[in-house]
């Protein structure tokens, strides 16, 4: 399933697309949850400055609390793994 985000902050432009493995269930409740989910991930993005995306360990830190997010969203429901599968920082 993807999910899209993007956030401004100090001029900058953070576009990102996620994807989420999970089983069927999952899926469908990410699907009626999406709005909710994409809120959520855009708030948390959105207090991440520039400098701690550039790095490796940067994007992993937000990767590690998306995933902690999507799963928080959907409890008792949760995705096995997230991938960005775009990620662009301007």
């Amino acid at each position: 399933e993807g999910i899209a985000g993007m956030t401004s902050a100090t001029g900058r432009v953070l576009a990102m697309k996620i994807e989420v493995e999970s089983d069927a269930a999952s899926a469908l409740k990410v699907e009626e949850r999406m709005a909710q989910l994409r809120d959520s991930i855009i708030l948390l993005a959105s207090d991440y400055s520039y400098t701690e995306l550039e790095g490796i360990d940067g994007k992993f830190r937000l990767k590690d609390d998306i995933h902690a997010r999507i799963n928080a969203v959907l409890e008792p429901t949760q995705v096995r793994r997230i991938y960005f599968t775009e990620f662009v920082v301007q």
